[in-house]
């Protein structure tokens, strides 16, 4: 992390501070300009772009301290930060979107709610937003991902969330009780083909009658290009051997990867047949939520309304995707936004 510019403006207590950037995509400048010791702004500007600026996560409900910003940043490199902010943008937008159009639960009910791989807490910001009095639980098995989810959470929000992190990822002993509802958020697609077909009905079980699987951000596993972990095209239709040897091979990976690894990684996403194989729930009692708005008609629309990072590559995507849809009733997407709703006991 290279340190840019740190300038002290008195008397008015007003302090910018601006690191270097050197990731591929996000790479630039980062600058939070802070008020009295609490954060007032964080930008990125990017070397070729228009500047943005993001909300840091939690932050909605209670101020951010300069003093945790930099712990941060100086911990997990500026890098992290950015990375950070921008998912936490882009998650709350696609949560809110999905949770308004397919979820029908209402937002002022004291539900008991779980966020199933959690990570570092970005769709459980939405959620805590969304849901003003529900308590959540947050489970995760990378304790490094909950380290940093504490420190982002602030005072007003850690009575209402536990954080577990699960010691066997085949087995979920340490999750009592039922939920009425349980969110999986980009994490379907790195559970290995066991844990899909394990987890899953052990999730389905602690749901709740009339509670609510939301799943999302999860790749289309036959779309033609592997959006999610090489970024190559026909990878999908590939072998595992061969798919491995072009992921070894895509630059983001080294000869030493291992399928398994890939796997987890994300290599392989998944369609909604296999979701609902997965989940295995007795017949009648599993039943798939949809909307009528336009914007969320079926899984093309979901994922491109539900995107807050509308590029001209996705929209050329999304353009051909809906004449494909036009010509042949095809519905293609690149990711898979799917709620299922548990419509009696089984």
């Amino acid at each position: 992390m290279a340190l840019v510019q740190s300038l002290e403006m008195e008397p008015h207590g007003a302090t910018t501070w601006t690191v270097a950037l050197q990731h591929r995509r996000l790479s630039g400048q980062l600058t939070f300009e802070f008020f009295n010791g609490l954060l007032r702004s964080a930008r990125h500007r990017p070397l070729d772009g228009a500047e943005r600026a993001y909300d840091y996560p939690f932050s909605g409900r209670s101020p951010v301290t300069e003093a945790n910003v930099r712990l941060l940043v100086t911990q997990h490199g500026a890098d992290f930060a950015i990375s950070e902010l921008e998912r936490n943008q882009y998650v709350r937008f696609r949560t809110d979107f999905v949770f308004d159009r397919l979820v029908g639960m209402a937002r002022d009910g004291h539900y008991r709610i779980l966020d199933f791989g959690c990570g570092t807490g970005h769709s459980l910001d939405a959620l805590l937003g969304y849901f003003p009095n529900a308590r959540f639980v947050g489970a995760d098995i990378a304790g490094r991902d909950l380290d940093v989810l504490r420190s982002y959470l602030p005072e007003v929000d850690r009575s209402r969330i536990d954080l577990v992190q699960i010691q066997d990822s085949a087995k979920l002993d340490q999750l009592d009780g039922s939920f009425d509802l349980i969110n999986l958020n980009a994490v379907f697609e790195h559970l290995l083909p066991a844990e899909r077909r394990s987890l899953l009905p052990e999730l389905w079980r602690r749901l709740a009658n009339n509670g609510r699987l939301v799943l999302t951000e999860t790749p289309w596993r036959w779309f033609p290009i592997e959006t999610h972990t090489t970024s190559r095209p026909l990878i999908n239709y590939l072998p595992d051997r061969l798919a491995l040897a072009v992921a070894r091979r895509s630059g983001h990976y080294g000869p030493d990867l291992t399928w398994t690894l890939a796997l987890r990684h994300g290599i392989r996403g998944a369609t909604v047949a296999e979701m609902i194989a997965c989940i295995d729930a007795a017949a009648g009692t599993i039943r798939q939520l949809t909307s009528d708005q336009p914007d969320s008609r079926d899984l093309l629309e979901l994922w491109w309304w539900g995107e807050s990072r509308h590029t001209r590559q996705k929209a050329l995507a999304y353009q051909g995707l809906s004449w494909l849809r036009r010509l042949t009733g095809l519905v293609v997407s690149p990711w898979v936004n799917v709620v299922f709703c548990k419509t009696s006991e089984a």
